[in-house]
């Protein structure tokens, strides 16, 4: 933004302004959101990938361990069921499979946590069958 300002012959208050702004109020990306809302914004997208992680660690435990591999295995076959199910609604209501559909149509995970349950199933189903 400084390097438009200074393409454009501002006067040096309103550049000084400027650079201020971007050194301290706004985001480093450059999406010109506060940084105390980007850093927000990180620190719950860190939080989300860690207990999305902890989840399937946990599931990988528990089919690895055989503690209750059949319960794993429903429940993530149903996950992955759920997940069809709302993106086939939402496709229909005319509405394109794009980042944030899953929140918007109610989902609880994200899609990647739902494709994660997809490939445990399958290999699941892979060590019953062979």
């Amino acid at each position: 933004m400084a390097k438009i300002a200074q393409s454009q012959n501002l006067p040096a208050d309103v550049m000084h302004l400027i650079e201020q702004l971007e050194r301290h109020c706004l985001a480093p990306d450059g999406s010109y959101v506060s940084k105390s809302s980007f850093t927000e914004l990180q620190l719950a997208r860190e939080e989300m990938l860690r207990e999305r992680t902890c989840y399937l660690e946990a599931m990988v435990g528990d089919l690895l361990s055989c503690r209750s591999s059949d319960a794993v295995y429903g429940e993530a076959i149903t996950m992955v069921e759920e997940y069809q199910q709302t993106v086939l609604g939402g496709n229909l209501g005319g509405v394109k499979d794009i980042p944030g559909l899953h929140s918007h149509l109610g989902q609880k995970c994200s899609p990647e946590v739902y494709l994660s349950c997809l490939i445990l199933s399958f290999h699941f189903f892979l060590d019953l069958t062979f």
